[in-house]
């Protein structure tokens, strides 16, 4: 599945398109939180951690109790956890 298509291609460093395959896996099957945490992983690998906590709340929404879902509730405290940015003028 694109699922785990997209977390091979993360393995093997190509994370734009991991990225892709990821949010076509996501788009076919919406309420799977093992897509979302995995988005959520790329997400907050690549710095992107609005769409990081999005994804992570999503799939916890979802489900506590899918593979990764304490590693998603851990990732998600610390994101929350994080300073906000100072604002740029």
């Amino acid at each position: 599945c694109q699922d785990t298509f997209g977390w091979v291609l993360r393995a093997n460093g190509n994370r734009s398109r991991a990225l892709v395959a990821l949010k076509q896996a996501n788009a076919l099957a919406p309420a799977n939180p093992q897509i979302l945490y995995h988005l959520g992983i790329l997400y907050q690998e690549g710095k992107q951690s609005r769409a990081a906590v999005q994804s992570f709340s999503k799939a916890l929404e979802l489900s506590k109790s899918f593979e990764g879902a304490r590693d998603a509730q851990s990732r998600l405290d610390a994101l929350r956890a994080e300073p906000s940015s100072p604002p740029t003028h």
